[in-house]
């Protein structure tokens, strides 16, 4: 399922559960579960919104309650330099909003 802003301010939701998947150095995007469903917040032609910073993520969902948030970053290092996707657990931290 996809989330749009727009869609979800127009609804007035409660977000369940909001993860930021860190991606690098500075690429994030957001995924959302509202109610039973869970997809990727993305703009109105559908391509998932990516967010520079923690921060602009907190900033665009402000109009929103949220009951929990979670920053989750896996390490692609292992294949950077030729070995064999990790089986390793990515690095989950709860987030106060």
């Amino acid at each position: 399922m996809k989330f749009t802003l727009d869609g979800l301010k127009r609804r007035k939701v409660l977000l369940d559960d909001v993860t930021i998947h860190s991606y690098d150095m500075s690429l994030y995007l957001v995924e959302l579960s509202v109610g039973q469903h869970t997809g990727m917040l993305c703009s109105e032609d559908g391509r998932p919104l990516h967010f520079r910073s923690v921060e602009q993520v907190k900033n665009s969902l402000s109009e929103f309650v949220v009951n929990q948030v979670l920053l989750r970053h896996e390490s692609p290092f292992d294949e950077m330099i030729g070995n064999p996707e990790s089986a390793k657990q990515p690095l989950i931290v709860p987030l106060s909003w």
